[in-house]
């Protein structure tokens, strides 16, 4: 059986929204594609260690106040790998390929998969999702459910979760249809918010599950081509929807709202601490506004999520 090697792998995103890539030379492993700096962990070393040494020897740069954004084992032909990856936006120094190698700072909207070993999708796609989330408001009518798609569209939201609790199984799927055929014309990524049983073979959807649902799932129910996320208020489902493969989640409440009183709520520090004890992009969620971003990615959070934030 092939040895794991397990790898530090960083993340460094700039105020322009453009990451730090560096090409592999020719001569090693997946030579000639570009990658995230990083590199092996030593035996005995901590991860934080691992990736600050990494960076300081390849580009020069020393991390400051990363977090985890996933793990991803990947098996190749010769050789298999765990890559643990973090994302930061806080260091010191200048960048520069200290070892000869060419670096760039891409942005995130020219980032493309074929330029990338395979084991690097999974970052990709992490890094594809928008910094907000709009969750739709219980709605009385599809004309209404249209006006509000073209209030997300005027607002430039690229990804949106179609929650109608008050719905049966038939009509939902109804709305998301019709809501999905607009979403596709302006670019929009549609989630559905359903039970795990509406999923199937001709409705595979990308996913969100609530987490009244969750202990139904025993395996990720969407496949790896659509994205799958999971509402969670406590590290025991944080963990679940790791095992899951759920490509993100949302964690809250993070501020009260009309639902939880601030008893019930995690807080900054509270999210910030559940945050970064998953390897898992997170969405902070309750009593947040558009303007609480910067709040939430210093949280170490992927973005924000909300109903009412995206109504105004």
């Amino acid at each position: 059986m092939t040895k794991q090697i397990h790898v530090a792998v960083g993340v460094l995103l700039d105020d322009q929204d453009r990451v730090l890539i560096a090409r592999r030379p020719l001569h090693v492993h997946q030579g000639g594609l570009w990658e995230f700096p990083g590199g092996k962990v030593e035996p005995g070393e901590e991860i934080q260690r691992a990736l600050q040494r990494e960076f300081e020897e390849e580009v020069g740069i020393t991390p400051l106040a990363a977090i985890p954004l996933l793990k991803i084992a990947h098996a190749y032909p010769d050789k298999s790998v765990l890559l643990d990856v973090w994302l930061f936006r806080d260091y010191s120094g200048t960048a520069s390929g200290r070892e000869g190698q060419a670096i760039e700072w891409r942005p995130l909207v020219d980032l493309r998969a074929a330029d990338f070993p395979a084991a690097n999708a999974p970052i990709l796609k992490a890094l594809g999702l928008p910094s907000e989330l709009a969750i739709t408001p219980a709605l009385n009518s599809q004309s209404e459910l249209l006006a509000l798609l073209q209030h997300y569209q005027s607002l430039g939201l690229k990804l949106i979760q179609l929650r109608q609790k008050h719905l049966d199984a038939s009509t939902y799927l109804d709305w998301y249809l019709q809501a999905g055929d607009f979403c596709s014309s302006h670019n929009i990524r549609l989630m559905a918010n359903c039970s795990p049983e509406t999923i199937t073979g001709k409705f595979s959807p990308d996913y969100h599950c609530a987490a009244s649902y969750i202990e139904r799932l025993s395996q990720r129910p969407v496949p790896q081509d659509k994205l799958f996320s999971v509402a969670c208020h406590t590290l025991q489902e944080l963990q679940l929807a790791e095992q899951l493969g759920a490509d993100f989640v949302l964690l809250s409440p993070v501020l009260p709202t009309k639902s939880y009183r601030s008893e019930h709520c995690v807080g900054w520090d509270g999210f910030a601490s559940l945050a970064n004890a998953v390897s898992l992009p997170v969405y902070a969620l309750g009593g947040l506004q558009r303007d609480d971003l910067p709040r939430a990615t210093a949280a170490g959070a992927i973005g924000l999520a909300g109903i009412s934030a995206f109504l105004v």
